[in-house]
């Protein structure tokens, strides 16, 4: 992806960057994160809410704001549709695990529980 891309994405408001995001996820049948070697990566924010932050895009997820996630032991992983459909938002649904959806730094992100993330998808899946 050119750089003049992604500089042009993080500019979007928050709901801008989430509609972008179920259109590529569903485009490119898959979302990238940050993982490690035991799984997927996820954080506590401010409310004590566990969130599982997810990019459109490898590109995006690199510029990923949290420090928390900068050491060897992480990486940026992708997550195929089939494995999001049958582990991820089963499973995020009934721990209330939150998805974050295209955190930039310096600006929020959408932060949805894993049913709206799927109906989300559902819908564009439909309108394609």
């Amino acid at each position: 992806m050119h750089p003049d891309k992604i500089k042009n994405i993080i500019k979007l408001n928050i709901q801008d960057r989430f509609e972008y995001t179920i259109r590529e996820i569903v485009k490119h049948e898959g979302l990238w994160c940050i993982q490690k070697d035991d799984g997927i990566a996820t954080y506590t924010d401010s409310d004590g809410d566990e969130v599982f932050p997810i990019w459109p895009h490898k590109e995006a997820a690199e510029l990923c704001p949290f420090e928390q996630f900068s050491g060897d032991e992480y990486y940026h992983g992708f997550v195929d549709m089939d494995e999001l459909w049958e582990y991820i938002l089963p499973d995020f649904d009934e721990k209330n695990i939150l998805i974050g959806v295209f955190f930039v730094k310096d600006q929020d992100a959408m932060c949805v529980p894993s049913a709206v993330l799927a109906e989300e998808l559902l819908d564009e899946m439909d309108s394609d």
